[in-house]
């Protein structure tokens, strides 16, 4: 039996509902993603067509939870470690660097937090930066790093810390010798740095836990804007920054911009990259 096919009606059922759930936006074009990545959810449940499956979510017992199973099918989790290269750059030749100069003389904590982290590649390459950096890996400094990422499913994964030697196709031979153990034909992140990183579920569109994320020095947000409207990037984008300590850094992806979402950030080009510095008000 063929799978049944995604009506427009249906389309826009669950596009609204993943919307007011988290954000993400899916235009009319996207409409055969969805259908794709919803079908195995209506596969495991023996559903005949979309409508079953969004009766369950929208009026069943168990809607919460399958809810939360559909946003981990429709989420893109494609990362890799030292992603974006230039801007590891910058993190470790300038803003290390100018955060233990700032902070000497007062409290040597840095909050570092990886939004939308995936499986985690991200946020363990800088603790990779951090474990070689030669003041910040070491006593008096204190540095906490946080990684979130809507999906409960890929948090598990980054837990874990065991990955493809795709996944390491960036990674300086030095730090793939120092920090991973070969497994056949996988990579494991070895204890010592997998401890460094705290992980936990986090939506970038509940705004009640988003103000409980506060004090970061820089934050990590690549990738992630572009699945979201207007509307939600500019409340994400405004969140962030509330987030962010005056002065603090942004870094989003080498392909996307600011422009016209928030007055909030000015541009800062180092090391050969563009970040975002949030605006010091007087």
């Amino acid at each position: 039996m063929s799978n049944p096919k995604i009506s427009i009606e249906e389309f826009v059922k669950f596009r609204d509902l993943i919307y007011d759930a988290c954000g993400i936006f899916f235009a009319n074009n996207k409409r055969y993603f969805l259908e794709a990545r919803i079908t195995p959810r209506l596969q495991i449940h023996g559903f005949s067509s979309f409508g079953e499956y969004y009766r369950l979510i929208a009026h069943g017992s168990r809607g919460k939870e399958e809810a939360r199973k559909l946003l981990d099918s429709i989420t893109t989790h494609e990362t890799s470690f030292f992603r974006e290269m230039p801007q590891f750059q910058a993190l470790k030749s300038e803003i290390f660097p100018k955060l233990i100069a700032e902070k000497q003389s007062g409290i040597k904590r840095i909050r570092i937090w990886s939004a939308a982290c995936s499986s985690g590649e991200e946020p363990y390459t800088t603790a990779m930066l951090l474990s070689e950096d030669p003041t910040l890996s070491k006593p008096p400094w204190q540095v906490e790093l946080i990684g979130t990422d809507l999906s409960e499913t890929i948090l598990a994964r980054a837990q874990k810390g065991i990955y493809s030697e795709y996944a390491l196709r960036n990674t300086p031979a030095p730090y793939k010798l120092k920090y991973f153990a070969k497994v056949g034909y996988e990579y494991h992140i070895k204890n010592q740095l997998r401890q460094r990183v705290q992980f936990s579920q986090l939506n970038l569109c509940d705004a009640v836990k988003m103000k409980s994320m506060r004090g970061f020095d820089l934050i990590f947000c690549r990738n992630t804007l572009i699945y979201f409207d207007f509307r939600s990037k500019t409340r994400v984008v405004e969140d962030l920054c509330n987030s962010l300590v005056p002065g603090g850094y942004l870094f989003l992806s080498m392909t996307e911009s600011l422009f016209g979402v928030s007055d909030r950030f000015r541009t800062t080009r180092l090391a050969g990259t563009v970040l975002y510095q949030k605006v010091v008000e007087p």
